[in-house]
């Protein structure tokens, strides 16, 4: 099952969302990215078993 487990933010400007998967996030960042325009980046960890999503807003 595909789950988030924790939504945190650590400064005004953040937000950490935990996922039990790594398709979910980038399916976030997407949909994030489609309705508010800004820059979208992927990182992989080793053998692709981690995601790492930032999305900043475009100035």
């Amino acid at each position: 099952m595909i789950r988030i487990i924790a939504v945190q933010e650590p400064d005004p400007e953040s937000i950490v969302i935990t996922t039990t998967d790594i398709h979910l996030p980038r399916r976030i960042g997407e949909t994030v990215d489609r309705a508010l325009n800004g820059t979208l980046d992927f990182h992989y960890g080793a053998e692709n078993y981690f995601i790492r999503v930032e999305w900043t807003r475009d100035a």
